[in-house]
Parts: structure tokens; sequence; C-alpha cells
């Protein structure tokens, strides 16, 4: 490998075995997978092609919370326009002096502040709670259906009985028998 990097001039880089949020390709797989999820929960899941645009346009159009600014600002140095928009808008250019005017302030906030660990991991779930537990959908091909545009949670459902340490019956019919680390809570306003 490090043959063909060195003829080719380039530079390598990895990232751990399978560790998504150490992946930005990866993150963004993830982002586009979440948006077919959405359009796709009830409709055709051969279709999933169609609605590619769509996603693609949102995720070029979010503002990054870390930049503090969408995509296809720092790419094009302007938003990109709806169908529609074309002809109604003038065509406004951000300078790139004003772009990069915060920049330092910007790259010193993201650099300085630490990811946060935890969550819904180390919460506590007793019995009576109302969780979300995580679904696990086998693609059928036959009937056009796509586990990976399938709903990753399922819910609400309510905590019946603890059975054991860690592990708990649902109040659906039949029972189904969860574990903790497959659980979140249903509703942020907890005791």
């Amino acid at each position: 490998m490090k043959i063909t990097l060195d003829r080719w001039g380039a530079t390598g880089w990895s990232t751990p075995v399978y560790h998504p949020r150490a992946n930005p390709v990866e993150r963004r797989n993830q982002e586009l997978k979440k948006g077919l999820r959405a359009q796709l929960v009830t409709g055709k899941h051969t279709s999933w092609d169609t609605k590619l645009a769509s996603i693609l346009f949102s995720i070029r159009n979010r503002r990054n919370e870390q930049t503090g600014h969408t995509p296809a600002t720092l790419v094009l140095g302007r938003e990109c326009r709806r169908p529609g928009d074309w002809a109604l808008l003038p065509v406004t250019h951000i300078r790139l002096d004003e772009l990069n005017k915060d920049r330092s302030a910007r790259e010193e906030h993201v650099l300085g502040n630490r990811p946060t660990t935890g969550g819904h991991m180390n919460s506590k779930f007793c019995e009576g709670d109302v969780v979300y537990y995580k679904s696990h959908h086998l693609s059928k091909a036959h009937e056009h259906f796509h586990a990976g545009f399938a709903p990753k949670w399922w819910g609400p459902v309510t905590l019946a009985e603890r059975v054991g340490n860690g592990v708990f019956l649902t109040d659906q019919t039949p029972q189904r028998k969860v574990h903790v680390s497959c659980l979140k809570h249903a509703s942020t306003n907890r005791p």
C-alpha cells in the first residue's frame, strides 16, 4: 500500500474498522439512509433512487452547527436555489473575506470542544417507563421490502416487568424481552 501511495504522491488515511462517527463518509451515508427511511416508510422501497435528489438537496442546504454555514455556501459561495427560485431571486454571492472573517474563532470553537459521551445508554429504566426499542427487520425481496429503509426504532411501548439485570418484558401481546442497551426513552420529560 505504501508503495502505491508514494507512486501516486498521496497520503494514506484510515479510520477504525467500523466506527461511523470517525468516518465522515459513513456519517453522510447514515444521513442519506435516514432520509430514505423517512421518505420510504409507507412507500415502495424499490423507488429509493427517485428520492435521492430531494434528500441530497436538503443535506447540502442544512446549516452545519460546527461551521455555521451550509455545505453549499462553503463550496459554491452561495445557497442552492430551489426550483422556482431561479426566476424570482437575484443572485447573491458571499464574499470570501466575509466568509473567512470569523473562521479562526469557529475553528477554535470546533477544536476546543470535546465531544460528549453518554446519553440514553447510561439512563436508568424502570417498570412503567414508556420507551422505544431497536427493531431488527429482515429484507423481503419478494415483497419489495428492504430492511435498510425500515424504521430503526419500534414503539412507544411500556416496560411491564423486569425479568433480569437490565432485561425487561414489554406490554405488547405477545410480550417481547428487551435489553436496556436496545432501549431509549420515548419522551425527554422524565422524573
